[in-house]
């Protein structure tokens, strides 16, 4: 399939096929594994349906997603713009709404969180489902596209489903089996919905060898290397080529870059991974970061977005081998139920 979504709607000025009959106020998730609960502003609730959005939030990102700020925007990222790892989500022009292919979800989510009208969720197999037919009477059709700048805000709450859905406890196997350049947008996605803004390489781009750049609402800039194998142990020394490219050829001071590496678990307790990190802090004063798709992944499912890399968020060393005491700030309670094993913690 070609890596350029096949929606011929997609237009500069964002519109809607259907509009809800009030202002939309809040989205409840409740537990999650449900249909999502929205109440509009005349206090009628029901079922969040698909208002068939001509942007598609839920199928594409949009280029003001992925803007960074000078002079980092230069930075030559993938055009590919689809928010599904594995384009399980695609446009049906016949009823002017998106449509989930079953057999290709991995159930992570990213579709239903960005969804702005509570019209998708997940069901407990951890497989994406649209509302398309307005059980609840809570919209209208227009003769016309309803344009509009922007999408509507409002409140959400409770989250997207258990951190024990099937779905997630199979991520690692189903990430595995993702190209290279899907597996780079996957997390490009990830951290997008998690606050932080982030470009990765374009496909057969030779002359940047960084996975990606990074900008967090806190005003600094970061490198990113991503690796959802095995191959772990080179990303931190792939973080200090990046930096050197970054504050080379971009002008960007070393001690304001953060360096971050995506990987699926952590390194075993014993591996080397750890060392290299605590010699590199120890002898240039850098701080590697470590985080995991798991982490990105609980992030998401509970609405937590982060602001940036901050204190001692994301970082490890051979004596502090998981991610758990500073995750646990932004997800109280929840640790204990990790996505799979390994994403806050060795499994061995």
């Amino acid at each position: 399939m070609s890596d350029i979504v096949p929606h011929l709607k997609n237009s500069e000025t964002p519109g809607k096929v259907r509009e809800y009959r009030a202002t939309l106020t809040k989205r409840d998730f409740d537990q999650g594994f449900r249909p999502v609960i929205v109440e509009l502003i005349n206090n009628r609730t029901g079922r969040g349906t698909c208002l068939g959005c001509t942007d598609t939030p839920c199928i594409t990102v949009q280029d003001r997603d992925m803007a960074l700020p000078e002079p980092l925007n230069v930075f030559p990222g993938d055009p590919v713009r689809e928010v599904c790892p594995t384009k399980a989500i695609t446009w049906n022009s016949s009823i002017d709404a998106p449509e989930i292919d079953a057999d290709s979800c991995i159930g992570c989510g990213l579709c239903v969180a960005r969804c702005p009208y509570g019209a998708l969720s997940l069901t407990s197999e951890g497989i994406a489902t649209i509302e398309i037919d307005d059980p609840d009477d809570l919209t209208v059709r227009h003769a016309t596209v309803l344009h509009s700048t922007t999408h509507q805000k409002s409140i959400r709450t409770g989250h997207i489903g258990s951190m024990r859905s099937p779905a997630l406890i199979q991520m690692p196997d189903s990430i595995a089996n993702l190209s290279h350049n899907d597996g780079n947008r996957y997390v490009r996605n990830l951290l997008l919905e998690c606050g932080i803004k982030c470009r990765t390489r374009r496909t057969g781009d030779t002359n940047i060898r960084m996975d990606g750049v990074l900008a967090t609402t806190n005003g600094r800039t970061g490198v990113l290397e991503i690796e959802l194998g095995y191959d772990v142990l080179e990303t931190p020394r792939q973080l200090l080529d990046d930096i050197a490219v970054l504050s080379g050829r971009y002008g960007f001071k070393v001690e304001k870059i953060d360096a971050v590496s995506v990987i699926t678990q952590m390194p075993a307790v014993r591996s080397e991974y750890y060392q290299v990190i605590e010699d590199i802090e120890t002898v240039l004063n850098l701080r590697c970061r470590t985080v995991t798709v798991g982490a990105l992944l609980a992030l998401l499912w509970q609405f937590v977005r982060i602001s940036g890399f901050v204190d001692d968020l994301f970082m490890v060393s051979s004596n502090n081998t998981n991610i758990v005491p500073n995750l646990e700030i932004h997800l109280p309670g929840s640790i204990s139920n990790p996505p799979y094993p390994g994403s806050f913690s060795p499994i061995r």
